[in-house]
């Protein structure tokens, strides 16, 4: 749930690493000069051109989990959670 999509079954292929990528930009290339291109390894150099739609897709998710759930309900349970964990970490030495 938490993990981009990807070619998860081509992850790892050391043919891939010997491929040149169809079309270059965006996120394809780790560092570039005028003479040469580093790409990043696959499959972020196959994906030239993608927008990060299942990040746009989880955020819009993630704001219908907030508005849900409610912003006031969560910083209850934030405050809540330290509370507690403060008491506990009263009892450890080197925290």
């Amino acid at each position: 749930m938490l993990v981009r999509p990807a070619w998860a079954c081509c992850t790892g292929n050391t043919l891939l690493e010997e491929l040149a990528p169809f079309i270059v930009g965006g996120d394809t290339v780790n560092d570039s000069t005028y003479e040469s291109a580093k790409f990043l390894p696959p499959p972020e150099k196959f994906e030239a051109g993608l927008q990060n739609y299942a990040g746009i897709i989880g955020s819009g998710a993630a704001v219908d989990y907030i508005e849900k759930v409610g912003r006031q309900n969560i910083e209850k349970h934030e405050r809540e959670t330290e509370q507690d964990n403060h008491g506990r970490d009263q009892g450890y030495t080197g925290t």
